[in-house]
């Protein structure tokens, strides 16, 4: 079952599925509005098990949002969350690879990946 919370700017999405939350992100992730991903993935990281930034639809990453993704890790890590990212776009991808940002965060290929490995940790926490 889907529990939508709402919409945390153009293009942001929050929703529930299945135990976890999932941000789900905007083509683009800018200066602009990388606060907006932060305040979107903060804003679930505290009821939530597992946190996945769905950025599937995600073509392009500032430094900016590489930054809030960072925020919202220290944040899920701090309140016993765990965070966990959807990327299909090679321009991101490559983003990550060189900010090393996969070394700190899982990586999944699509949101059925992420959730599937999800739950084991969400079974773990029952």
């Amino acid at each position: 079952m889907d529990i939508s919370f709402g919409i945390a700017g153009p293009g942001f999405r929050i929703w529930s599925q299945d135990g976890l939350a999932v941000v789900t992100a905007p083509p683009q992730i800018t200066d602009d509005n990388a606060q907006q991903l932060w305040d979107a993935l903060a804003s679930v990281s505290c009821d939530h098990a597992v946190v996945v930034a769905d950025m599937a639809a995600t073509t392009c990453m500032s430094l900016s949002g590489i930054s809030a993704l960072l925020m919202a890790l220290r944040c899920t890590t701090a309140s016993g969350a765990e965070l966990r990212t959807v990327i299909t776009h090679p321009q991101v991808s490559e983003m990550f690879t060189v900010t090393s940002m996969r070394r700190v965060l899982p990586v999944f290929a699509s949101l059925s990946a992420a959730k599937g490995a999800s739950q084991a940790r969400l079974g773990q926490a029952s």
